[in-house]
């Protein structure tokens, strides 16, 4: 009997019970013994894919486009004796680190490092001595590696096979290269969290489809980042089914099995280099490079959702309510099988006009000026009509275009004033005249509307220096 008939065809149930299995036992019962996972080599400049150990194939183009659907959180450290190099491929490291702050390999792989007291096994990765800049090969870079480890799946299969990929030191730095589409996984990583113009939270890299192309600036193979472009020079989304099938798979236990089996279980997949740190690169030079535009992103339009339509089946609104679905996918999926269950955009009201401008209130005519003189002269005291009687004439009402002259000719050796000699009226209060300007009267000169006429004090003043005074 074939070896894989003797399991016969399970009833549906336990088939859909199968599909959806993610214990993970199965995954941990093979750990150690499959003598490697699912993990991709750049080895040679060449997208190289191993299954246990076996390379099972290699892509010859030198770019790949993938779905990045996890990533370890930490940048890891791995650290071989002798040295990486194609002698060492497949082999187990010496020393390694998950997260860059511990040695996690056995104690006695661990490197020491000299005290005061004595050698000693060193308790963290800052304080190896292989953590030096300059201990690498040739002095160059640092004989212990960075490693980023990220899960990456086909954008033709995403239920595929799930690969580890480990990203060295000289591909997680380096400067951004955006007339070429290339940028280093550290660059990569902030141009899709920079909020644009509808998506204020950035891009989820598992929405986009990722392409890995080489640097051909450097001897040795440094992968570099990028968004697929489709034929309009746009980035290439996932469709929401499977933005929503890449959100579901990184929770996978193989994908978690791929983020957290130990490091010797598999050979780091490095080509032969130095462990450059990203300071260490100098200036670029200069390759003739087909040179693309900057990558655009284009939002969808703003609509009103229709999910409260009654035509909108349960499961597409169950949907929507996922995390990592975002509006424009809930919009795109309605555009496409539910277009009358949106609402028509209602037009922009068109602004308020502007206030119409208040007219100044119209300047106090004459006959209204006239008519306020007359008033004040209605208020003349009794004093003043028995020094009019005495024989002064009183000074006619002045008008706006009325000048007095400011001096007098000299009189008997007296010098007449300057000014008027009622000078009171510029105090608030007297006779009324502040109320009566506020009421908008005619203003009159100070001193204009004194009782005595200057013809009167004129002669009064010659009868004093003659001595004829009464």
């Amino acid at each position: 009997m074939n070896e894989l008939a003797i399991f016969g065809t399970p009833d549906a149930r336990t088939l859909a019970l199968l599909k959806s299995d993610t214990s993970g036992i199965g995954a941990a019962l093979g750990g150690g013994l499959a003598g490697g996972i699912n993990r991709m080599s750049i080895r040679g400049k060449h997208f190289r894919f191993f299954k246990g150990g076996t390379e099972v194939g290699v892509r010859r183009e030198h770019w790949l486009d993938v779905v990045i659907i996890a990533a370890h959180p930490e940048v890891g450290r791995i650290w071989y004796r002798t040295g990486y190099s194609k002698e060492t491929e497949g082999q187990r490291p010496t020393c390694w680190s998950r997260d860059g702050v511990a040695p996690d390999a056995p104690m006695e792989q661990i490197p020491q490092v000299q005290t005061n007291q004595g050698w000693r096994t060193v308790n963290s990765c800052a304080e190896c001595p292989n953590n030096i800049k300059g201990s690498g090969p040739q002095g160059v870079g640092r004989a212990c590696a960075f490693k980023k480890r990220i899960v990456v799946v086909s954008p033709d299969d995403i239920e595929g096979d799930a690969w580890a990929f480990d990203i060295n030191a000289m591909s997680l730095f380096g400067d951004p290269d955006p007339a070429n589409n290339a940028r280093s996984l550290k660059d990569y990583v902030t141009f899709l969290a920079t909020p644009r113009s509808g998506f204020e939270k950035g891009i989820p890299p598992h929405a986009i489809i990722t392409r890995l192309t080489f640097d051909d600036r450097e001897a040795v193979p440094v992968v570099r980042f990028g968004v697929a472009l489709n034929t309009e020079q746009r980035a290439s989304f996932l469709s929401p089914a499977q933005i929503s099938a890449a959100a579901l798979r990184s929770r996978d236990a193989d994908v978690l099995h791929l983020l957290n089996v130990d490091a010797q279980e598999y050979a780091a997949a490095v080509p032969v280099e130095p462990a450059a740190d990203d300071d260490l690169h100098g200036e670029p030079q200069p390759v003739q490079q087909e040179t693309q535009q900057e990558t655009r992103f284009e939002p969808p339009p703003q609509e009103p959702l229709g999910l409260d339509h009654p035509d909108v089946p349960d499961a597409l609104r169950e949907w929507a309510k996922h995390p990592m679905v975002t509006e424009a996918m809930v919009l795109d999926e309605l555009r496409a099988n539910y277009p009358h269950t949106l609402d028509v955009p209602k037009p922009k009201a068109p602004p308020p006009p502007p206030p119409k401008p208040v007219a100044p209130p119209p300047p106090p005519s004459a006959a209204a000026g006239a008519a306020a003189g007359t008033a004040r002269r209605a208020r003349r005291t009794p004093k003043d009509a028995a020094n009019d009687a005495m024989g002064g004439a009183p000074v006619a009402p002045q008008t706006a275009q009325t000048t007095r002259p400011r001096g007098r000719p000299r009189s008997g050796g007296f010098v007449a004033p300057a000014e008027p000699v009622n000078t009171a009226r510029g105090f608030t209060g007297m006779n009324g005249d502040a109320q009566n300007d506020d009421e908008g009267g005619v203003q009159d000169e100070p001193g204009a509307e004194s009782g005595l006429g200057d013809a009167f004090l004129q002669g009064k003043i010659e009868s004093l220096l003659n001595g004829t005074d009464d």
